[in-house]
Formats: C-alpha cells, sequence, structure tokens
C-alpha cells in the first residue's frame, strides 16, 4: 500500500510541474477565401476543446486586416498538443492548407510562471 501511494503520490507531482504549452498561429487567408477561411477555422473550435489535455482553444481575426486570424490555445502537455495534432480535423485543415492559406506561421510557448 505504501508503494502505491509513493507512486501516485509521485505522480500528482510530476503532473504538477508539467509545464503547459501555449500554441500562438497565426494564419493569413487568400484575400479571395476569406470567408469559407473563417469558417474552416470557427468549426474547429468546438470538437478541439474536447480533445484531451486543452485547457483554452481561442480564435482570433485582426480588427483591422480582415482574413488574418490568430490561434491562441494552451494545452496540458506537449504529448497533448501532438495528440490534437494527429486528429482527423487537423489532418484536414492541413491537407486544406494552400486552398484557403497564403501564410500560416506557428509558435509554442511555455509560461514563464510555470515552475
Amino acid at each position: 500500500m505504501k508503494l502505491a501511494k509513493n507512486l501516485f503520490l509521485s505522480h500528482i507531482i510530476s503532473v504538477m510541474s508539467a509545464k503547459t504549452i501555449t500554441v500562438i498561429a497565426s494564419m493569413i487567408s487568400k484575400p479571395e477565401m476569406i470567408d469559407q477561411t473563417r469558417e474552416l477555422l470557427a468549426a474547429l473550435l468546438e470538437p478541439s476543446r474536447k480533445d484531451d489535455g486543452c485547457i483554452s482553444y481561442k480564435l482570433h481575426e485582426e480588427t483591422d486586416k480582415p482574413g488574418h486570424f490568430w490561434f491562441i490555445e494552451v494545452w496540458a502537455s506537449l504529448d497533448k498538443l501532438n495528440a490534437h495534432l494527429e486528429t482527423p480535423k487537423l489532418k484536414d485543415l492541413f491537407a486544406k492548407q494552400e486552398q484557403y492559406l497564403s501564410s500560416c506561421t506557428v509558435q509554442t510557448c511555455t509560461n514563464v510562471e510555470e515552475k
């Protein structure tokens, strides 16, 4: 019983000490595809928020640049993010990227306030 308790506590400590992963993705729509791109990206919101490890998943559009979208996501771990990237909905987005987007950049970050 003591061994199980120690394994449980070490698991809790490792989970608590793991850093979350923030994704900041910039996606610029082709000018003729802005409405379609908005719909395509917005359709990812609810299903992605249900993915295991998703803490936050938000889509923004620049106020002075229609068609310039930003995903700001927070994931419980890099493993959870990687699992999300392997889902059919994301593979579908990757397959349509050249049709809809003129540019896409993605940055991953950790929160410096997390230890």
